[in-house]
């Protein structure tokens, strides 16, 4: 080239034909699908990431009940079975650890935690089934924990723990109990 020239692209224009301006539009609008699928791919990633997250295990109880426990994980919790009994843990620190109980040894459970000294007792409901909340502070150290009745059933949940008492409720907020069928 000589000095002072500058070399310049230029676009191959259109013939004009319909054929070609076609296949114009039809690269235009793939292009437009295109970036419309990656956006939405993208939202959908994003959102399968804030989701909820949960596990279930079923137990078959000494009562003949199936008992589905669900917990939610999405805050770091765990959920396992060790030895017939539900844990859960959150890291490596165990918030509460249950068993099941028939309706009698629930009866029990409920009367000995109303008339127990030193005992602070708060009944609710969750997910249809009652519970009582107990914090117990003693010779042995602090404890609190739940006892439960799974609703349409005859099995009880008797859950229990040293943690301090935010911990417990919020790890048995995450926490589900349905008779299985």
């Amino acid at each position: 080239m000589a000095p002072g020239t500058e070399k310049r692209r230029q676009r191959k224009q259109c013939c004009g034909h319909r054929a070609c301006l076609r296949k114009k539009e039809e690269t235009m609008s793939r292009r437009i699908v295109n970036r419309v699928m990656a956006a939405v791919l993208l939202t959908a990633c994003i959102l399968c990431g804030c989701g909820h997250s949960s596990k279930s295990l079923t137990f078959q109880v000494q009562t003949g009940d199936a008992v589905k426990v669900t917990l939610e994980t999405t805050e770091g919790y765990r959920l396992s079975e060790e030895e017939g009994t539900v844990v859960v843990k959150k890291e490596e620190e165990q918030i509460l650890q249950g068993a099941f109980l028939t309706r009698e040894m629930y009866d029990e459970n409920v009367t000995m935690m109303q008339f127990m000294e030193g005992v602070t007792v708060t009944e609710g409901q969750q997910d249809g089934n009652s519970y009582l909340f107990y914090e117990y502070d003693g010779d042995t150290g602090y404890e609190n924990g739940y006892v439960l009745m799974v609703a349409g059933s005859d099995t009880g949940v008797f859950l229990a723990g040293n943690s301090p008492k935010e911990d417990a409720e919020k790890a048995f907020a995450a926490l589900h109990f349905e008779k299985s069928e």
